[in-house]
Parts: structure tokens; C-alpha cells; sequence
């Protein structure tokens, strides 16, 4: 039931009028009104637009890029902004709670990501709508990004600071957090096998975090890599 209910979350997102309402269709109508009057007009309004096809097609381009690392020539080319109006609006649309930059985490400037953020949005509803795309986890090319957009909203929402972590060779890890003065690892998988990722080995053999937590489907267990104690924990069990 609670697996059945955290996918709802992340396709619908969390508007209470969603929550209490019955049946696809109308649920789509709901976030297409809430599109089309909070996304579109309030936001064109506060920028001065006078239309809104631009600002509808950055918002589209940010919710395909969701999770990924950001850009910001591409962006800037494929929305038709230039660099300072597209960091104007990326800070407005930041400032009024539709999507959120997260910075990288780093110690070693010369082998690690330091500059470039990733995005996640507040609702991931109003995210899948702007893609037009509700089919379920299992049907979908982005579950991952979504699960992962999922999770960032929960540590927020806790008002704990997240961060990624990305070296210079690819090696990444979904989030990386501080709590009671230690570094905890999270990495977020869409899968069910019990096993530490690449990308997570990497983290531990580099920072030797205490703790690290691998969030699925379904699976519970904790293993012992390099003297890091990994939890596996299903995504809708309370991390912190």
C-alpha cells in the first residue's frame, strides 16, 4: 500500500486538490488549471512577458533535464535566452517554489564537479505535466530522475541540505548530506538488486563515510563495504 501510494505521489505530486481527487482525467485537469494559471500566467506576469511560449518551452526543457547535470550554453541555445535572462528566470522560478538548482558537493577541485547544478522540482506533477507524461514508474524512461526528484524534496522538506557528487570520471552519487557532523551518501536506484553501485564504492573509498544508504523498491539490509555500513532501504522508508 505504501509503494502504491508513494508512486501516486510522484506522478500526481502532492496539490491537495490531486490528492482528494478520483480518476485520471480529472486529475489531469486539475494540474493543467494550476499549469496554466501559476506556471504560465503568475510567472509571465512577474517576468513582464508578454507571451509565455518561451517561458512554457524552458519550463518543458528543464522538466526533460530533471536530475541531470545542467548546461547552461545548451539551455540557453535550445530556449532562445541568453545567458543572463535564463539565470534571471532560472532565479525567479527558483524563488517562486517551481524548480530548485542543487549544487555539487566537492573537497578536490582538480578531480571533482564543482560548478555545474542539477534541477529537481517542487512538485513533480506539475513536472510530468509539463512533459504531458503520467504513465506509471514501470513504463517510463525517467523513473529514475523521478525517484530521485522524490527523495530531494523529502530531505528539503526535513530542512536538510542536499548535495551530488560527481568526479571528472563519471562517478556519481545521487545525494550527499550532513548530519550531526557526518557525511552520509544517498543513492537512489529504481531497481530491486542488492548491490553497491560504482559510483557509491567510489564516494566511500575517497570520503569513508560512517554510513551510506542505497533507496529502492522494496529491498531492506545492511552490508558492509570498506567499513562503511550501506543500508538498503525501500524509497518510502524514513532516512532521517
Amino acid at each position: 500500500k505504501l509503494s502504491n501510494a508513494l508512486e501516486d505521489f510522484i506522478i500526481w505530486g502532492g496539490y491537495p486538490r490531486i490528492a482528494i481527487a478520483s480518476g485520471q482525467e480529472i486529475k489531469q485537469e486539475i494540474l493543467k488549471n494550476i499549469y496554466n494559471t501559476y506556471f504560465l500566467r503568475d510567472i509571465k506576469d512577474t517576468l513582464g512577458l508578454v507571451d509565455d511560449f518561451a517561458l512554457s518551452k524552458l519550463i518543458e526543457l528543464l522538466s526533460a533535464g530533471a536530475g541531470q547535470l545542467m548546461d547552461y550554453n545548451e539551455l540557453s541555445k535550445s530556449s532562445g535566452y541568453d545567458f543572463k535572462t535564463l539565470k534571471k528566470y532560472l532565479n525567479i522560478l527558483e524563488k517562486t517554489f517551481i524548480c530548485q538548482p542543487i549544487r555539487p558537493y566537492y573537497q578536490n577541485k582538480r578531480t571533482e564537479i564543482v560548478k555545474n547544478p542539477k534541477i529537481y522540482f517542487f512538485d513533480t506533477g506539475l513536472r510530468n505535466y509539463a512533459l504531458r507524461d503520467f504513465h506509471r514508474l514501470n513504463g517510463r524512461s525517467d523513473k529514475g530522475s523521478l525517484m530521485e526528484n522524490f527523495i530531494y524534496n523529502q530531505l528539503s522538506k526535513s530542512g536538510i541540505k542536499a548535495n551530488f557528487w560527481r568526479n571528472k570520471n563519471k562517478a556519481e552519487v545521487d545525494f550527499v548530506v550532513r548530519l550531526e557532523g557526518q557525511i552520509i551518501p544517498i543513492e537512489i536506484k529504481s531497481g530491486d538488486k542488492e548491490y553497491v553501485p560504482n559510483g557509491l564504492k567510489t564516494f566511500i573509498k575517497s570520503y569513508q563515510p560512517e554510513s551510506a544508504y542505497v533507496l529502492n523498491r522494496s529491498i531492506i539490509q545492511d552490508i558492509k563495504f570498506e567499513r562503511c555500513n550501506v543500508k538498503f532501504r525501500p524509497l518510502w522508508f524514513p532516512v532521517v
